[in-house]
């Protein structure tokens, strides 16, 4: 198995991303590799696009200071933090090929039946078009069950 020096955490605010987070930075500490936490916003034309990507760059940051703040408490090294503007699905497989990365840990919204195939997720779209192995992270089930 080849050696895992970079790995890469595209992060939102979803719960998607809180599950990833801890695979992300055990990875990380295990192989010695750098962690690229990537923020990605689909930033369209508006009057309001500078409101919307300032409150983008200030939640982006919070999770990503986050993710620094725990990698500290483990072993992780290096920690490099990226925001970007695009189509995430296609900024995260174009910033993996050019950073050499060598794993992506990303979790999965777990969307299923219609809303999947209407709203098909970044981490699906990634995991067909990336040339980068691409590690999911489900969310964890729900206890569904009424304890009465």
């Amino acid at each position: 198995m080849p050696r895992v020096e970079r790995i890469l955490l595209p992060i939102d605010e979803s719960e998607a991303t809180a599950n990833a987070i801890a695979p992300a930075i055990e990875f990380a500490e295990e192989s010695d590799a750098t962690l690229h936490v990537l923020a990605v916003t689909d930033q369209s034309s508006s009057a309001e696009r500078d409101v919307m990507f300032e409150r983008f760059e200030t939640e982006s940051q919070t999770v990503a200071d986050d993710v620094t703040d725990r990698a500290a408490d483990s072993r992780v090294s290096s920690v490099a933090i990226s925001i970007a503007v695009g189509l995430p699905s296609q900024v995260i497989c174009e910033y993996a090929t050019n950073r050499g990365i060598d794993l992506i840990v990303m979790g999965t919204h777990g969307r299923t039946g219609i809303d999947r195939v209407l709203r098909r997720s970044v981490c699906e779209s990634v995991v067909r078009w990336s040339d980068t192995p691409v590690y999911v992270v489900p969310i964890p089930d729900r206890d569904t069950t009424d304890d009465r």
